[in-house]
């Protein structure tokens, strides 16, 4: 969400979402006109439409992001460390919503150093050590028992979200 190129000022929150479809539908054959989900898409509350990303919370430009993301109707999403600037109520609160896109909206890979992050949203983890995968399997099984030291120490160094 870095400030545009030139002269103009930085896009307000509708303006940064909506920006990636613009540049997307360069690209593309025209389609109809997005709906009015599509116009502010629902991640982005109402009390922030007429803001700037400078003036929103670590949160709510998570929600920005996100949206940003969605509005191009993507089949994947990764997200990269999604969670690891916020506190653990507004992680909880990012994680909730990511959870709710999952049966309607793109598949998604999360990198992540935060295993309850992972425990709360993934069915299925791959633990990378120095760049190897060292651990995968379902999400409950790899965690409730993990066999290699590097799956330990980041259990070990985890703080629980609420998972519903």
């Amino acid at each position: 969400m870095a400030a545009e190129t030139g002269d103009s000022p930085a896009p307000s929150v509708p303006g940064s979402a909506g920006r990636p479809a613009a540049l997307l539908r360069r690209n593309r054959p025209r389609r109809p006109p997005p709906g009015p989900h599509r116009t502010r898409p629902r991640e982005i509350p109402a009390r922030l439409a007429g803001r700037y990303p400078a003036e929103l919370s670590g949160g709510q430009r998570q929600r920005v992001a996100i949206a940003r993301a969605l509005v191009c109707e993507p089949k994947l999403i990764i997200c990269d460390e999604v969670t690891s600037a916020l506190d653990v109520s507004v992680q909880a609160s990012v994680v909730e919503l990511l959870r709710s896109l999952m049966n309607d909206g793109p598949s998604m890979i999360f990198v992540t150093h935060n295993l309850a992050v992972v425990r709360s949203i993934s069915d299925e983890v791959v633990v990378l050590s120095e760049g190897r995968a060292v651990e995968s399997g379902r999400t409950d099984q790899v965690l409730a028992a993990p066999s290699h030291p590097y799956t330990r120490s980041l259990l070990a160094a985890t703080l629980e979200v609420p998972t519903s």
